[in-house]
């Protein structure tokens, strides 16, 4: 009876040894899934952070060339810096102070679908005030616009 006894605490403990080592493959498979999904990650960060680099340099450097109007490379400079992935928040605002006060100055005014929806007086107007923010900013805009012909996110 003894024996029996022993024979199946024996088994008993070759089972659990064997579910001990399937439990560790798996944390194992499990842990290197885990590096791998963070690699990607991170790789993916780092290819939206070109994409964003590249696309605000073209836009800065057509603005600089006066082929992209000043209003609208303000909004997609704007928005793309506001875009960028960051492990710490960086505040652009004051490293370009002037792109950013313009920005904050046309931002309200309807763009596309909503611009095209507003009867002619009102447009008129919005194009009125928009010309006018434009002569008020553009040369101080054109300097952070130079600086971000150069610009790298980090």
């Amino acid at each position: 009876m003894q024996a029996s006894w022993m024979i199946l605490i024996g088994i008993g403990c070759l089972i659990i040894l064997a579910l001990a080592v399937y439990a560790g493959r798996l944390l194992y498979r499990v842990k290197a899934q885990q590096v791998q999904q963070l690699k990607q990650q991170n790789e993916a960060i780092a290819a939206r952070k070109v994409r964003i680099t590249e696309s605000v340099q073209i836009i800065a450097k057509a603005m600089g060339r006066e082929e992209c109007d000043l209003s609208e490379g303000a909004i997609r400079i704007s928005k793309l810096l506001a875009a960028i992935p960051a492990a710490k928040p960086v505040d652009l605002t004051q490293q370009y102070p002037d792109l950013h006060a313009f920005y904050d100055k046309i931002k309200h005014m309807p763009i596309m679908d909503a611009r095209s929806e507003l009867s002619k007086k009102a447009r008129m107007q919005f194009d009125l005030d928009r010309f006018r923010f434009e002569g008020e900013y553009a040369e101080r805009v054109q300097q952070d616009v130079a600086r971000l012909t150069t610009f790298e996110c980090k």
